[in-house]
């Protein structure tokens, strides 16, 4: 079964550009979020910089995944700032894999 998910992506614009700080709180929340309603896992929150991959524990938890991830974007109001990427075929998993290959822990 291939694997599903979501990439968020923060893209650098400008002054009003959130910091790391910020963007790993956030990660962390949403760890805690989808870790405890069993939807699947954010991996490795504590290297998050620009890019959080959200991995879902199955197809079916993919929906309730997203409005997780939509829900926590709009609570840290950061909403504005992402770029949510469903993540469904093979290859669109690469640089998923490439950070992992470089310390990335999948949780």
């Amino acid at each position: 079964m291939a694997r599903k998910g979501f990439l968020v992506a923060f893209p650098e614009r400008g002054r009003g550009e959130p910091g790391i700080d910020r963007i790993r709180n956030w990660a962390e929340d949403l760890f805690h979020q989808v870790r405890r309603n069993s939807l699947g896992s954010v991996v490795d929150p504590d290297r998050s910089t620009d890019k959080v991959w959200v991995v879902a524990a199955s197809p079916r938890a993919t929906g309730d995944l997203a409005a997780a991830i939509r829900r926590s974007l709009q609570q840290h109001e950061l909403y504005d700032n992402a770029t949510v990427t469903k993540l469904v075929a093979p290859g669109e998993w690469a640089e998923y894999e490439t950070f992992l290959s470089q310390g990335g822990r999948d949780a």
